[in-house]
């Protein structure tokens, strides 16, 4: 759908994986429970950054629910 609006995707891609439709592929194993913590990890990181520069409510909104669905789960 993002391709068709032509807008940016990004996605973590197996090597199983068709991924011509995305304009960031990242390789990795999809399969492994630890790395897409790890991408999380990283995703959140991220946005804990971008809304101390940019005071953005928002995006502080995003990483909680990001941290509450992947790290609250135990």
């Amino acid at each position: 759908e993002s391709y068709k609006l032509n807008l940016v995707s990004i996605g973590l891609v197996d090597t199983n994986t068709s991924f011509i439709n995305l304009s960031y592929p990242i390789p990795s194993n999809d399969d492994n429970y630890l790395s897409i913590l790890f991408f999380n990890n990283l995703i959140i990181k991220t946005l804990d950054t971008s809304s101390l520069i940019f005071n953005n409510e928002h995006l502080s909104q995003v990483r909680n629910k990001l941290y509450k669905k992947y790290y609250n789960i135990f």
